[in-house]
């Protein structure tokens, strides 16, 4: 009887430990959807490669700034990418001046500054058509690290601060003084098409609760389970016809 009952025990202790792993592995996100905010500090892992600087004009379109670290990144493509962002917002940029670095008496990078609307709608960030715009540059110009400043904006309970997909990886932090907030994004895929950040903390949570189970167990534990179960059944049967008869 004893030996009976940790057979049964051990039996059952490995109908536990294949059945947690399964059901664990049901609650990850899918490849393409948003996974729970990482320990990972994007302002530590991540070296921006372009920065933006967006200024929200009282009476008129968002003043951007537009500054790539390398000098050697191509003028034109620079060009290129702020307008495919003015069809993205339905609008062209306005007053666009971009610098020369191989221009003589200049000894900076390459800046492009210039007015559009949309960047900023109703005190949310709008970082998905600027994100979009950015990816897909072909090598040697990939872009994968990008800051985002929002100057003298402020967080609200509205604000996304961490998000994370298969696509784009995206934390925010308020600076200090009038600078405002910067996110730091990491740029994983770069397909435009791909890549969505909520503009408000309550789409991120809806966004992430589509990946979770609505409940129940998955068809790996049902199986392991099932199986455990006639083997628990075969046992009990075989220890049963084994047993002495009493004399």
């Amino acid at each position: 009887m004893v030996l009976r009952t940790r057979i049964l025990g051990w039996i059952f202790a490995l109908v536990v430990a294949g059945a947690v792993p399964a059901s664990a592995q049901s609650g990850k996100s899918p490849t393409t959807g948003p996974t729970v905010a990482s320990k990972d500090n994007l302002f530590q892992s991540v070296r921006p490669q372009i920065f933006v600087v967006i200024r929200e004009h009282p009476t008129g379109a968002d003043l951007v700034e537009i500054t790539a670290v390398d000098p050697e990144y191509p003028r034109e493509l620079l060009k290129s990418q702020i307008e495919r962002l003015g069809q993205t917002l339905n609008n062209s940029a306005r007053g666009l001046f971009i610098s020369d670095p191989r221009s003589a008496n200049y000894a900076g990078t390459i800046k492009a500054t210039f007015g559009i609307d949309g960047l900023i709608e109703g005190g949310r960030f709008q970082l998905t058509p600027l994100i979009r715009t950015l990816a897909g540059a072909p090598a040697p110009n990939v872009v994968e690290g990008v800051s985002v400043v929002y100057e003298k904006q402020r967080p609200s309970v509205e604000t996304v601060r961490d998000f994370r997909s298969s696509a784009v990886d995206v934390q925010a932090d308020a600076q200090p003084g009038s600078i405002g907030i910067e996110y730091r994004v990491h740029i994983k895929d770069q397909d435009p098409a791909k890549i969505e950040i909520p503009d408000s903390a309550l789409a991120t949570a809806q966004v992430a609760n589509q990946s979770v189970p609505s409940g129940g167990l998955d068809m790996v534990t049902v199986i392991v389970i099932g199986v455990a179960a006639v083997a628990v059944g075969a046992l009990v049967y075989s220890l049963t016809l084994r047993r002495p008869r009493q004399r």
